[in-house]
């Protein structure tokens, strides 16, 4: 099967589970009552909403043009920012496809060599993943009882907690085990060292780690600009649901930590290779907030209305970039190399 085939069958199958997944989410919903709910929805926070994600998007565009400074190209943040429209709205039809477009577009526009920009990229991206697991990790620890709530309707989790606490000896017996893992790959180190699949991981935390320690190549006003659009692009992420719960009487009331649990499990649903986290990221998002007591109609209503409102913007935003990155495509490209 030749790539080009396999791409499109991978694609074509992701496409078909994210309509499975709405299918058996929506397929009992009252269209008649949606609709006449989210007809009295606060739309000033619906568009609040969208304008904190174009914000994210575009510290996220003039984040990348500082982390190219010290590689030696000085890129326009309005083409940058194109670049990453154009990469989202990518990504929205083929998951993981935005990035390499993003750094072909600026390739084409202003030469910059596409390994240089993608190491860039992954900068970005380690450090990105670095703080999810952060924020991941906090909201844990702060909501676990919703968490715990989320974990027990679908995996029984109470059972193998009541479990583990009835019978402490596990604890030790698990200590055990780990030490005994461990001695066993001290000793055959040099082996697994030979594996293709731990060379595999070896590279893929070696990256990580490049992509962080590269921000250490910036100088100290740019390491302070590059903080600062990742805590804009973060907070923004946050406040994308966070303001969009004040749309609707129903969920008003839920706390900010509802905001940044919601926002992990978002995530979560749109980390998954569905395009556009069809169908997973409105599972996720309405399970969190039924777990807040929020109704199951209410809940699938709230998850379908903010999957719409940012999906709308990154089309219609996406749409005019590609357009805008169209016409430079076809232009002379121009050189951003420092000299």
């Amino acid at each position: 099967m030749n790539p080009t085939t396999k791409k499109i069958l991978q694609v074509s199958i992701s496409l078909l589970v994210g309509i499975i997944l709405i299918y058996l989410l929506y397929r009992n919903i009252d269209t008649k009552e949606m609709i006449e709910t989210l007809s009295k929805a606060d739309y000033r926070f619906v568009f609040l909403s969208m304008l904190l994600g174009c914000l994210a998007h575009w510290s996220r565009g003039v984040r990348w043009t500082i982390a190219l400074c010290p590689l030696g190209y000085k890129v326009q943040k309005r083409r940058a920012f194109v670049a990453v429209m154009t990469g989202y709205l990518m990504n929205t039809a083929i998951p993981r496809a935005g990035e390499v477009a993003r750094c072909a577009f600026l390739k084409r526009t202003d030469n910059v060599p596409v390994e240089t920009s993608l190491g860039s990229v992954i900068g970005e991206r380690a450090l990105d993943f670095v703080i999810l697991v952060s924020i991941t990790t906090f909201t844990f620890f702060v909501e676990w009882d919703i968490i715990k709530a989320f974990l027990d309707k679908y995996a029984d989790f109470g059972i193998y907690e009541k479990m583990f606490y009835d019978n402490i000896w596990l604890l030790w017996f698990l200590v055990v085990m780990g030490i005994a893992a461990l001695a066993l790959i001290y000793s055959y180190r040099k082996a697994i060292r030979r594996n293709p699949f731990v060379i595999k991981i070896q590279v893929f935390l070696g990256g990580i780690w490049q992509g962080i320690s590269s921000i250490t190549k910036l100088n100290r006003k740019q390491q302070f600009f590059y903080i600062v659009h990742t805590i804009i692009i973060w907070a923004c992420y946050h406040l994308m649901i966070y303001v969009l719960f004040f749309s609707i009487d129903a969920t008003s009331d839920l706390s900010v930590m509802a905001g940044f649990t919601a926002m992990v499990m978002a995530g979560v649903g749109m980390v998954i290779p569905i395009p556009g986290g069809l169908g997973s990221f409105h599972f996720f998002v309405a399970q969190t907030l039924i777990a807040y007591k929020i109704e199951t109609d209410t809940a699938e209503y709230f998850a379908l209305f903010a999957h719409t409102a940012q999906t709308l913007m990154i089309v219609v935003i996406g749409g005019v970039s590609t357009t805008i990155g169209l016409y430079l495509w076809a232009r002379k490209p121009v050189s951003s190399k420092i000299k």
